[in-house]
């Protein structure tokens, strides 16, 4: 079976991606996926209103020196009792210590 998000949820939670490279934003929404928006952001810590978001779903988000920023960030984002799930790089699995130490490999294995 293959449902978009929009389906899966029914219709009844609408979907916000927030995309920080425009030609992605544009991607997205030429999918028409339903109840499903990409927002383009600059700025998290602006660009979306506060306590708008019952879960915020992000990957890469501790991995770089702006990790605090980007957490108080986020967090101005949920509303009370809101959850966050963040999906990171584990750099004690071989293969991703690898890529990360030896920037060829990297790019080799995308």
């Amino acid at each position: 079976m293959d449902e978009t998000p929009g389906e899966v949820l029914r219709g009844e939670n609408p979907i916000i991606t927030a995309v920080f490279n425009a030609d992605f934003v544009d991607q997205a929404n030429e999918k028409l996926l339903p109840n499903v928006t990409a927002a383009r952001v600059r700025d998290l810590r602006s660009d979306l209103p506060e306590a708008s978001f019952d879960y915020i779903v992000g990957t890469a988000i501790l991995c770089h020196n702006l990790h605090e920023q980007n957490l108080r960030a986020l967090h101005r984002l949920l509303k009370p009792g809101g959850q966050i799930l963040f999906f990171e790089a584990n750099h004690w699995n071989p293969e991703v210590f690898v890529k990360y130490v030896i920037s060829a490999v990297g790019r080799w294995a995308g």
